[in-house]
């Protein structure tokens, strides 16, 4: 196709390689952005699972600093998925469930 176009004085090669080049530059772009609008709400969730598990915390239910680990793992995540959120809150129900009550 590409030679076609330049055998029939559609565009030159030049114009040929500038249009690859911003559609590669595009593509880069846009995927990047996806992934940004992918990760906001999960940071969000971090965020206030974080949150909570502070809360816990100053509730004095982690004597060990079990909760506190679960916390940093989870915050020192760089791009952390769903699925370590759901990890973190669910060691953190386990480590409130065994703790004993006050």
């Amino acid at each position: 196709m590409r030679e076609w176009v330049i055998d029939n004085e559609l565009a030159s090669e030049e114009d040929l390689n500038e249009i690859a080049d911003a559609s590669k530059q595009k593509v880069r772009d846009d995927r990047i952005r996806a992934w940004q609008v992918f990760l906001e709400p999960i940071k969000q969730q971090v965020a206030k699972t974080a949150g909570l598990i502070e809360e816990l915390m100053r509730q004095g239910v982690d004597p060990h600093g079990q909760l506190q680990k679960i916390k940093v793992d989870l915050t020192s995540l760089r791009e952390p998925l769903r699925r370590d959120v759901i990890r973190s809150l669910h060691q953190a129900v386990l480590l409130v469930d065994d703790a004993p009550q006050a």
